[in-house]
């Protein structure tokens, strides 16, 4: 399930595999695009379990904005909830073991547990 997420520049990462340089010519070409107001397509991320995402597709585009200052960036995240899955789903599934678990899990709409790692998920109230 891919999701399209609004998400702030420095929690995203280069994987180590495709740590491959970018292109200058390439950066300012998008550079002037992003300032002109042209559309850009989201890059493409994977969630890592620390919180972060990791490039997939789209070095460039975000290389554009952080050259001219931009700190959030559109990105398709693509493995959201199999990562939230993996990490929290064993803590889900034994609170809903419990005789009042469906009754903490409602209580605990806000999961802290869950959001105190995952920062693009923490209530602005």
């Amino acid at each position: 399930m891919s999701k399209l997420m609004l998400l702030a520049i420095d929690l995203i990462r280069s994987t180590k595999k495709k740590r491959r340089g970018v292109c200058s010519h390439r950066v300012d070409e998008l550079c002037f695009a992003i300032e002109s107001g042209e559309d850009i397509h989201p890059i493409r991320v994977n969630l890592m379990e620390d919180g972060t995402f990791a490039v997939k597709d789209g070095r460039h585009r975000l290389a554009a904005h952080k050259a001219i200052g931009m700190t959030q960036i559109w990105a398709i995240v693509e493995n959201i909830m199999r990562t939230l899955l993996r990490k929290w789903g064993q803590f889900v599934r034994n609170l809903l073991q419990t005789p009042q678990g469906v009754f903490l899990f409602v209580d605990h709409a806000g999961l802290e547990p869950a959001t105190s790692s995952m920062p693009w998920m923490r209530s602005t109230r």
